[in-house]
């Protein structure tokens, strides 16, 4: 019995992988479009200040 809920489990997290990398796959042109010419020198500077 122990066997078959790991099997589930595991499973379930394949499907959430699969639905992940699809989503990013789908997605990915979509997001460099829209941010490829982000500024975020300020932001950027935050980080580096330390």
């Amino acid at each position: 019995m122990e066997e078959k809920s790991a099997q589930t489990s595991t499973d379930r997290r394949m499907n959430m992988t699969d639905k992940t990398l699809d989503y990013y796959n789908k997605n990915a042109q979509s997001f460099v479009s829209g941010t490829v010419s982000v500024k975020f020198t300020q932001i950027q500077d935050k980080f580096l200040e330390n």
